[in-house]
């Protein structure tokens, strides 16, 4: 895994490892969230380890909560080992940041945790903030064990530069080169003209040199993943997430095959093959998914790898044949098949037949 060198100059708040089996001095337990009455979760220090218990009908979450003062601190860096038998989901049970007392920023996602050693997060300060909070709690049933915890302020320097409708990030070497640079905006004129929108758009894409990397600086484990505006990648064109960005005039929540479709059509190609060769191929072998079985939310993800290039086939016929209006019309609906069907005004086996023959 790549360290990044510019987090080298640190200044410690504090590390904790609760050995003393105790309640450090300096940390208080206090109420965190509450949703009502029922059992409160328990705060304790066992075996060297912080543990906070939560009940299954626990309404009222405690932690272990600190505060401290931040002068002229642009990023923390956050360390904590995690053992959780928790079910996971939309609550927290791992590290949190609460800068000036506002909104409550996981360190990571709640999922069941085993951590062989200290995970790490870096954390961009808010401009202005004069104070954070850090704390451990648990708001899931089950229990959530806390140990080797340190927080620091750290010097990070991110690079920048601001080209078409981008504002680039990245750290040392790890720049974008001038063809991807061109690349980008390339994909960017031909996306907003395909979905006939002149708006412009500016996007901040955030390069990090590895999954490893991307993953301390946001709690998300992913190749690449959007956030509002911000696209956070570990490639310096990221097509499938930029079209899907710029797409979202059209839908926020299209169906799989068609945000996968979108940007292989596109780009014309996916990983240097050509999208109709490969379809007509599968269609020979006898292997090539219907449009039923494509347009099935919960049938996709099992159709195998060539699925993206079944999908951006049929994206490339359906604007051939019927413009742009009909991938919008199934892009933005919770039932592609039926949006498809009357953008067509022909039944899917019959859209199916002509998508076969076109191959």
């Amino acid at each position: 895994m790549l360290l990044l060198a510019a987090a080298a100059l640190a200044v410690p708040f504090f590390a904790e490892r609760f050995d003393a089996n105790a309640i450090p001095a300096d940390w208080k337990v206090r109420a965190i969230e509450s949703s009502g009455g029922g059992e409160a979760s328990k705060v304790t220090v066992e075996n060297g380890q912080l543990v906070v218990a939560t009940g299954k009908s626990g309404k009222k979450f405690s932690g272990l909560a600190r505060k401290f003062e931040l002068r002229s601190v642009s990023w923390l860096k956050v360390q904590a080992r995690v053992q959780s038998d928790v079910a996971g989901g939309s609550g927290t049970c791992d590290v949190v940041l609460r800068f000036d007392g506002g909104v409550v920023e996981p360190a990571r996602p709640c999922l069941p945790r085993d951590d062989a050693g200290p995970y790490t997060r870096f954390v961009q300060v808010p401009p202005g903030a004069r104070d954070v909070e850090f704390a451990m709690y648990n708001t899931q049933p089950g229990t959530v064990r806390f140990d080797d915890i340190l927080l620091e302020a750290v010097n990070i320097e991110w690079k920048t530069v601001n080209r078409g409708s981008f504002s680039y990030y990245w750290q040392g070497n790890d720049s974008f080169r001038e063809d991807s640079l061109l690349a980008n905006d390339e994909l960017v004129d031909k996306t907003l003209a395909l979905l006939g929108t002149g708006t412009k758009v500016h996007l901040g894409v955030w390069k990090y040199p590895d999954v490893a990397t991307l993953e301390q600086y946001t709690g998300v484990h992913a190749e690449g993943y959007v956030e509002g505006d911000t696209l956070h990648t570990t490639v310096r064109t990221d097509a499938r997430n930029i079209v899907q960005m710029l797409a979202r005039a059209w839908g926020s929540t299209p169906p799989p095959a068609l945000a996968d479709g979108l940007p292989v059509h596109v780009l014309g190609q996916w990983d240097d093959r050509e999208p109709r060769m490969v379809t007509r191929r599968l269609v020979g072998e006898g292997k090539c998914p219907s449009l039923a079985e494509l347009l099935d939310s919960s049938r996709y993800a099992s159709l195998g790898a060539d699925r993206v290039l079944v999908a951006g086939a049929l994206v490339s016929w359906l604007v051939e044949v019927k413009g742009a209006e009909a991938v919008k019309a199934a892009y933005g609906s919770s039932n592609a098949a039926s949006a498809l069907e009357s953008a067509l005004g022909m039944s899917l086996p019959e859209a199916e037949a002509k998508f076969r023959a076109w191959l």
